[in-house]
């Protein structure tokens, strides 16, 4: 079982897919409004998709395609793909750690002893 359905245990996968939807149209809608577009119209313009498209998913009917939310979606909205979704734990990209330094021996050893240079 994923993560997700083991947070929503008893609940069916439609009843689960109803639920992202529902939440991810009413962030959507907020996220434009905060942005600065007044009309959903306004958006999808600004998006190069139409307005029944973009309807659909602030009207809770569809979801856009991941790549779409990513880019260009969020940078628009000036968001992380995990503030619309509501369950998401942490993006990939918040989950990955920085690699570490590489160790520089050799840098170490010259500025320790400058006559081995």
């Amino acid at each position: 079982m994923t993560q997700a359905g083991a947070l929503y245990r008893g609940m069916s996968a439609s009843e689960f897919n109803a639920l992202v939807r529902r939440e991810f149209s009413r962030r959507l809608k907020e996220a434009r409004v905060a942005a600065g577009f007044r009309s959903a119209a306004e958006f999808a313009r600004t998006m190069g998709i139409g307005e029944a498209r973009y309807r659909h998913w602030e009207r809770g009917y569809a979801l856009p395609d991941v790549e779409f939310v990513a880019v260009p979606l969020c940078p628009t909205l000036r968001l992380k793909p995990s503030d619309l979704f509501p369950m998401a734990e942490r993006t990939w990209w918040e989950s990955r750690s920085e690699p570490e330094p590489v160790k520089r021996d050799w840098l170490e050893i010259d500025e320790a002893a400058p006559e081995c240079r």
